[in-house]
């Protein structure tokens, strides 16, 4: 077996409505509702510019969640973020701050990260190339 090219991260968002807006104003993903078989909770995925999808949102029940628990071993919780290259800095950066978000950012060689909190919690980097800013690169600060 090889493995041949990322597919896609599975959000279980606490309110899927929130989140689908979130990704579709901020990020200004192209987001489709998911047809699942019956039995399943409503879904939608997120796609790239170039129409591959990446993120795949779905907001579980009650039911659904424990079933879930029943996994063996089941350890997202080690999932630092998720990085998405990007393009368009300034109108990102406006974006997020129109809506209060928190960002922390710096560039790092070739990249300039930014990264910030959706609305359930996880943590999105996305990488622009340092050229997009208006005042040069953003040194690295401990905090």
């Amino acid at each position: 077996m090889s493995v041949t090219r990322f597919s896609h991260v599975t959000i279980n968002c606490a309110d899927l409505d929130a989140s689908l807006e979130f990704y579709r104003d901020v990020l200004e993903m192209s987001i489709a509702d998911r047809q699942l078989p019956k039995g399943f909770p409503r879904a939608a995925i997120g796609c790239f510019v170039g129409g591959d999808w990446c993120l795949h949102f779905f907001q579980a029940t009650a039911e659904q969640r424990a079933q879930f628990e029943t996994l063996p071993e089941r350890r997202t919780g080690v999932l630092m973020h998720v990085s998405l290259r990007a393009e368009g800095y300034v109108a990102t950066k406006a974006r997020l701050e129109a809506r209060g978000v928190r960002v922390r950012e710096f560039t790092v060689g070739e990249r300039h990260l930014v990264q910030f909190l959706d609305p359930d919690g996880l943590e999105i980097e996305l990488t622009f190339s340092p050229a997009e800013l208006p005042n040069g690169p953003v040194p690295w600060v401990a905090a």
